[in-house]
C-alpha cells in the first residue's frame, strides 16, 4: 500500500513518541519530518507496532471481562476460601494474589484498611502462587487458616512482615494457621484454572462486577473504583 505525504505525518503526530514529535514544536517544518521519515522508515514499523498495542490491549480486556461473566459462578464461589469483611456484605470482590508479591501484600494491606470503614463489600481471596516454594505455603496456611478460624490472626501477623517473608517467618505463620486437611491444595489449583480461564498472568488482580482489573493504584484510586463500579451494577440490576 503506497503512503502519502499527508498519511506519513498524520501517522508521526498520532504515534511517534512525544520526543520524536517534540520538533512539531520547534519550528522544524512538515517537510523535514517527511523526509526524516522516508530516511528511516523503521521508525513508521515502531509507530505502527506502538498504535496496535493499545487495540490488543483492549481486545484481551473485553476477552477477560467475557470470561468473568461467562464462568461467573466459578469466579466468585466463596466456599472454602480465605474471606476479607463481613461474609454478609451485600457486594463480593475477587481477588487473585500472590503472597509473596509486594502489591499484593500492599493491597490486602489496604483491604484490611477499606472493610473497617466499609461493611457492605467483602473480598474472596484466591491465591495463585507463582512465586515459588514460599508462595505456595503461605497459600496453604491462609485456607488452613480460614478452616481453622484463625485467618484474621494469620493475616495480620503476615501484613506485619512486608516485602518477601523468609523461611524463618513462613514457620512462625504456620503455627498460627495450624494443620489443614491435604484437600485444600485443591483450592490452590482451582484459582489457578480459573486465573488461566480469564487470562490472568499478573498479580495483583481483582474482578469487580464481572470486570477484570490488573493495575492497582493505591487505596484511594481503589475504592474510587469500587465505588463507580458496584453503583453502576446496582443501577443495572434494578432497571
Amino acid at each position: 500500500m503506497k503512503t502519502n505525504k499527508s498519511h506519513l505525518l498524520l501517522l508521526a503526530v498520532l504515534t511517534l513518541p512525544a520526543i520524536e514529535c517534540e520538533a512539531l514544536n520547534t519550528g522544524l517544518k512538515a517537510e523535514d519530518i517527511y523526509h526524516a521519515l522516508k530516511k528511516h522508515p523503521e521508525l513508521l514499523d515502531e509507530a505502527l507496532a506502538r498504535a496496535k498495542k493499545p487495540h490488543r490491549e483492549m481486545s484481551r480486556h473485553k476477552k477477560q471481562n467475557d470470561r468473568a461473566r461467562q464462568h461467573h459462578e466459578l469466579v466468585y464461589e466463596e466456599k472454602g476460601y480465605p474471606l476479607i469483611g463481613n461474609e454478609k456484605a451485600a457486594h463480593t470482590v475477587v481477588v487473585f494474589a500472590d503472597p509473596q508479591c509486594a502489591q499484593c501484600h500492599t493491597l490486602l494491606s489496604d483491604l484490611v484498611a477499606y472493610v473497617g470503614q466499609n461493611d457492605d463489600v467483602k473480598f474472596v481471596l484466591k491465591n495463585i502462587p507463582y512465586l515459588g516454594e514460599g508462595s505456595q505455603k503461605l497459600s496453604e496456611q491462609a485456607l488452613a487458616a480460614m478452616v481453622n478460624g484463625t485467618f484474621s490472626l494469620w493475616l495480620n501477623s503476615y501484613l506485619n512482615h512486608p516485602g518477601r517473608i523468609d523461611a524463618a517467618a513462613i514457620e512462625s505463620l504456620s503455627k498460627i494457621a495450624q494443620e489443614g486437611p491435604q484437600e485444600l491444595v485443591h483450592f490452590i489449583e482451582q484459582s489457578k484454572k480459573i486465573a488461566r480461564q480469564l487470562n490472568i498472568n499478573s498479580t495483583p488482580t481483582f474482578v469487580v462486577a464481572d470486570k477484570v482489573y490488573e493495575d492497582y493504584r493505591g487505596l484511594e484510586s481503589f475504592s474510587a473504583l469500587l465505588d463507580r463500579r458496584l453503583r453502576k451494577a446496582i443501577t443495572s440490576a434494578s432497571q
